[in-house]
């Protein structure tokens, strides 16, 4: 029994080996990934209504400078990167010449534009028709093209800028308008 207890006291004497000596290295963490930041994106889909102030421009039959004022409304659909939509105008304009002629416009017009946030630039066309008692026109059709930037201050309300080329081919009367817009999109 002696025996036994002279071992068991040695074993419990002796140094446990198990582990490594020096100290131990800490692993580091792993860094932290940065989660992207949200691209504000707006929405363009919707109907709208709106207002606009610019000027007109005029060759062939008329060489004549002016003008105008007109309300808008229209509805789009965003698709993605792409906006495309239908927008339904009426504008008055008044020459700068003896007389102060005046000419009204009517438009149907066509948009396809380009996500791109908060600003949509877009192409457009359409038809135009022409009236003006003044100039001897009477209703007069043609087609129109051009390009626009619409630009989202909030949900809501948009502030944008349209170049439009008019052609009434049956008089021979070539148009250009420059228009500054402000919509309220519902």
């Amino acid at each position: 029994m002696k025996t036994y207890l002279t071992i068991a006291a040695m074993i419990c004497a002796a140094p446990a080996l198990a582990g490594n000596l020096s100290d131990p290295i800490p692993t580091p963490a792993p860094a932290p990934v940065a989660a992207p930041m949200p691209v504000a994106g707006t929405d363009w889909s919707g109907a709208y209504a709106g207002g606009y102030l610019g000027n007109i421009d005029t060759s062939g039959l008329a060489a004549l400078d002016g003008t105008g004022f007109g309300v808008f409304g229209g509805y789009q659909a965003d698709l993605g990167n792409v906006v495309i939509g239908g927008e339904l105008d009426y504008g008055r304009y008044s020459f700068d010449t003896a007389g102060d002629p005046d000419a009204s416009v009517l438009r149907l017009k066509g948009r396809v534009g380009y996500d791109a946030g908060r600003v949509l630039p877009y192409l457009a066309l359409g038809f135009a028709q022409l009236d003006s008692d003044d100039l001897a026109i009477d209703k007069e059709n043609g087609t129109f093209y051009g390009l626009g930037a619409d630009f989202a201050v909030t949900d809501s309300i948009r502030l944008g800028a349209e170049y439009l080329r008019h052609d009434f081919d049956d008089i021979g009367l070539e148009a250009n308008t420059l228009s500054l817009r402000a919509a309220y999109s519902f």
